[in-house]
């Protein structure tokens, strides 16, 4: 998608054709933002116009963590569901944490995905 968006830019557009990057810096940051640009776009369309019904599952939260960084992060460990074999960590609202305990459980929604790339949703029980 990211050769495709800059193959349509380039082709397009007078002003880009005849630009001339000055350091490959510069040349570096069209194409991190192009990369960028298109994996948001991609993960946009694959949640938000997924229309597949979520496979539910019930998990533990087995560890919470606060992250105080740049910027605060609140996070949980589920136990595995839906195949894993490995906890996953999960970042979610300072809200949601603050009405969770350890061994609580929690609601995970899994969809297939528009683009089959599965993602989900933490929710209450």
């Amino acid at each position: 998608m990211t050769i495709l968006l800059l193959l349509i830019v380039y082709l397009r557009s007078n002003q880009f054709r005849n630009l001339t990057f000055k350091t490959s810096g510069d040349l570096f940051s069209v194409v991190l933002f192009i990369f960028g640009y298109s994996y948001a776009t991609i993960l946009f369309i694959n949640c938000n116009y997924d229309k597949s019904n979520p496979k539910v599952n019930y998990v533990k939260v087995v560890k919470m963590s606060i992250d105080r960084g740049k910027h605060t992060s609140y996070d949980i460990e589920l136990t595995p569901w839906n195949g894993r074999t490995e906890n996953e960590e999960v970042s979610i609202s300072k809200k949601f944490y603050n009405t969770l305990e350890v061994n609580d459980t929690v609601r995970v929604e899994n969809y297939q995905g528009l683009l089959n790339i599965e993602w989900f949703k933490v929710k209450h029980k």
